[in-house]
């Protein structure tokens, strides 16, 4: 039995840390928590506790007397709200006094507790209130049993689909349909032992097989010795590779007949087809220009290894950041689990850190609930009633400020007019009625329809004050609703041929009347109060609806990831972007770092299930190196690399099986490549019947328009 003084701060504060550690290792038997005056004489007024702790037996397990010593919880102390733990809550007799806030040892801060009794005679009272245990009985001494000395397993063979191996008669084989097929090259069977390209082959299958074994060894944690061998065996391999043919991603450059530049990388000629090939290219960093090659960090140091799964959280807050990163999204029901909690307590916790939309039903952090387009979130929480009261408070505190009338380019032929408007305008300038000028507008599409009967194009307005002879003012209108000027053409015959050329003067004539309809327009739009007021509004609701959030991915981790290489704070909040928002548009420099970027967002969305096969369409010239890139940043990456051979007509089926098949953590192609996969004819069919299916609803509501537009306004 242990008996521990400490100030009351170990049972106190918010971080339970040193709880959880003497937790983990002795039984909580209580503890008594003494006046602030228990030691004036050595000069201190501390509140202090004894905490009274039990040692474990080997292999026994946890029985603290209050699991609840590990929390805390608020106390009303004189007005204020201190937090005090748990046990002392729900066992006050173990205090020894009355709890205050003043003579508190940081002037004002934390608490204090007065005396009521002597001292003595209620210690000795809270000892006897402990519960009792017996003598635990002394253990059988246990033989000294060294633990094992660790072997390392066999050495594997890392054979998949396409990947190169060699037999035991030294012949060079590439696995292809679960057999192997004996490697043809130059017309030669390419051996160990062979020619050049052979022999350089089997060293590549080699350098593979040792960096998959340095791999092994770090996600199963051997011991560092055996990881350090390891790594010293791809070392030799890769020194006597590089000593015979040069480092790994040589790279030369050529010129044709007609002046194109030709890139060879002469070592991977072949091999280049193992779906490990891009492990094996990322043993190096290799530049181009200088034909340098150094040892990357997995040479050096190790990399990968298991990262301990996260089984609880000690705040609700936590538990946040943890579904977050895992999920990608605030799901309460895995923070009640991670937090011990149930899922009433943990909202009412994280309050306005987190917010269900009402639409959805979801929550979403209220960095995303606070943003994007807040005014239409601000009128669906407020037509969702008093449970989303204060849903509907905070999206008052961000709306955007209104756009005045004097601020807005209010034009004809700006979408967020209504047709009723332009309609009425029309019917004021030709001074018919408005009937007489149905106007349409097939908003998908951008287009604008004025459809004048006889009175509005043979009034004053359309043949003269706004219109010439040869431009009538409807017409002028319709193609100022649609972003075009008037050309008037004369014919001339040239016997059996007409020639159309423009008349400069008409022309100039019509453009100057289609310029006083506009002028005409803006003066017209915000002169009447009522109109102004509903389209500022419209104009507002419509544009001026957006707030913009900031994406912080500081609370990512990144499993699997190589260890010696950090994402900077712009490239992890890229990724939150990613993984929250979908399209992302990474306008980055050259040399910001967008393909680690791509790669980790791509990651971690497939780790959080948001996504199964990502795929990276990349520039032709970038496909080796987008994905040997890409296998440094996490090298138990599983990486289906499509080269153009590979999007040839009689293997384009084979690799679009590989793709659907296989568990892929990547799928890179170049932009060429990927023009060549083609749609499935069902989806053709489907794309095709919706986009047909949307344009017979646009004309359906565009001819229901326009019989709206054409019936008598009501009189009286």
């Amino acid at each position: 039995m242990l008996a521990l003084v400490t100030s009351h701060f170990t049972l106190d504060k918010q971080n339970a840390a040193i709880r959880e550690y003497l937790a983990d290792r002795a039984d909580f038997v209580g503890a008594v928590r003494r006046q602030a005056d228990a030691f004036k004489r050595e000069g201190t007024a501390v509140v202090t506790d004894i905490v009274f702790l039990r040692k474990r037996d080997r292999g026994e397990s946890p029985n603290h007397v209050d699991p609840d010593w590990l929390g805390v919880a608020p106390l009303e102390i004189d007005g204020a709200e201190v937090p005090v733990n748990r046990y002392f809550l729900n066992h006050p007799e173990m205090v020894l006094g009355d709890w205050s806030r003043k003579d508190t040892l940081y002037g004002g801060e934390g608490l204090s507790v007065v005396s009521k009794d002597d001292l003595k005679t209620q210690l000795r009272q809270a000892v006897e209130r402990l519960p009792k245990f017996d003598r635990i009985q002394a253990s059988a001494p246990q033989e000294y049993m060294p633990a094992p000395a660790f072997v390392p397993p066999p050495p594997e063979r890392h054979i998949g689909e396409g990947s190169f191996f060699v037999g035991h008669d030294k012949i060079i084989y590439q696995s292809q349909g679960g057999e192997g097929i004996p490697v043809v090259y130059g017309g030669t069977t390419l051996k160990s032992d062979g020619t050049l390209v052979g022999k350089r082959l089997a060293a590549l299958t080699g350098l593979r097989d040792r960096a998959r074994r340095v791999l092994q060894s770090q996600n199963e944690a051997w011991p560092e010795a055996n990881r350090d061998e390891a790594r010293r065996e791809l070392n030799r391999a890769y020194d006597q590779f590089v000593a015979t043919y040069g480092a790994i991603n040589k790279t030369t450059f050529g010129e044709t007949a007609d002046g194109s530049t030709i890139r060879r990388m002469p070592n991977i000629v072949k091999f280049r087809e193992d779906p490990d090939a891009m492990l094996v290219m990322s043993l190096e960093d290799y530049n181009e220009v200088t034909g340098k090659a150094t040892k990357a960090a997995i040479m050096l140091k190790d990399v990968v290894g298991r990262t301990p799964p996260v089984t609880h959280v000690r705040t609700a807050e936590e538990g946040l950041l943890v579904s977050l990163n895992q999920h990608g999204g605030v799901y309460l029901d895995f923070i009640a689990k991670l937090y011990g909690k149930p899922e009433e307590q943990v909202e009412a916790e994280l309050g306005d850190l987190i917010f269900k939309d009402p639409d959805s039903g979801k929550w979403e952090t209220a960095d995303a609930y606070l943003s994007g387009n807040v005014r239409a979130k601000l009128a669906s929480a407020e037509r969702a009633g008093s449970a989303f009261v204060r849903n509907a408070d905070a999206l008052r505190q961000v709306q955007p400020d209104d756009v005045l009338p004097g601020d807005i380019d209010a034009n004809l032929g700006a979408p967020w007019i209504p047709e009723s408007d332009i309609q009425a305008f029309a019917a004021d300038l030709f001074r018919v009625a408005p009937s007489a000028i149905p106007v349409g507008h097939l908003k998908k599409d951008a287009v604008w329809s004025v459809e004048p009967d006889y009175a509005a194009k043979a009034s004053v307005g359309a043949t003269s004050e706004f219109g010439t002879a040869r431009a009538n003012g409807t017409w002028l209108l319709d193609l100022a609703l649609n972003m075009k000027t008037p050309t008037i053409y004369d014919t001339i015959s040239h016997g059996d041929k007409e020639e159309r050329v423009v008349n400069p003067d008409d022309t100039l004539a019509a453009r100057e009347k289609q310029k006083l309809i506009k002028e005409k327009f803006r003066a017209w739009v915000f002169a009447d109060p009522d109109r102004t007021e509903r389209l500022v509004r419209i104009y507002n609701d419509t544009y001026n609806n957006l707030r913009p959030r900031l994406f912080d991915g500081s609370h990512l981790d990144f499993p699997g990831m190589n260890q010696a290489l950090t994402l900077r704070p712009h490239q992890a909040d890229a990724v939150w972007r990613g993984m929250s928002s979908g399209n992302t548009l990474l306008a980055h420099v050259v040399g910001a770092g967008k393909t680690f970027t791509m790669a980790a967002t791509g990651m971690k969305m497939k780790q959080a299930g948001l996504i199964q096969k990502p795929m990276y369409v990349v520039p032709n010239h970038l496909l080796e190196q987008f994905s040997r890139e890409f296998v440094q940043l996490y090298p138990n990456a599983k990486l289906l690399v499509a080269a153009k051979e590979d999007l040839t007509r009689d293997r384009r089926k084979f690799l679009t099986a590989k793709m659907a098949s296989g568990e892929w953590d990547g799928i890179v192609v170049t932009h060429s490549s990927f023009e060549r996969i083609g749609l499935s004819r069902d989806y053709q069919e489907k794309f095709l019947t919706q986009q047909i299916a949307e344009y017979d609803e646009l004309l359906r509501e565009h001819a229901g328009a326009k019989g709206a537009n054409k019936r008598p306004a009501p009189s009286g």
